[in-house]
């Protein structure tokens, strides 16, 4: 499974992301957002632009056959710059 960006930004608009208690506190402490509302506004509106790409999967490190490329969910977001 892999995860789009893209999409993650899609989901922040439509109010469809969970925001954790300690990202909320983070948020609170280092931006000024103090509302789930705030912070997914934020990040929906270009409040991470970056010049990266972000993926969280990656290929099967034990895949009983190498020759089919298999992806998985990630342990790390892997960010790449463009």
């Amino acid at each position: 499974m892999s995860y789009s960006i893209d999409a993650f930004l899609q989901a922040c608009k439509e109010g469809e992301v969970a925001i954790p208690r300690g990202v909320a506190e983070s948020a609170s402490v280092d931006l000024a957002l103090h509302s789930k509302a705030e912070i997914l506004l934020f990040l929906a509106h270009g409040g991470i632009k970056s010049e990266l790409v972000c993926e969280n999967s990656a290929e099967w490190r034990n895949n009983p056959n190498p020759s089919v490329r298999v992806m998985v969910g990630a342990e790390k977001l892997a960010c790449l710059k463009r």
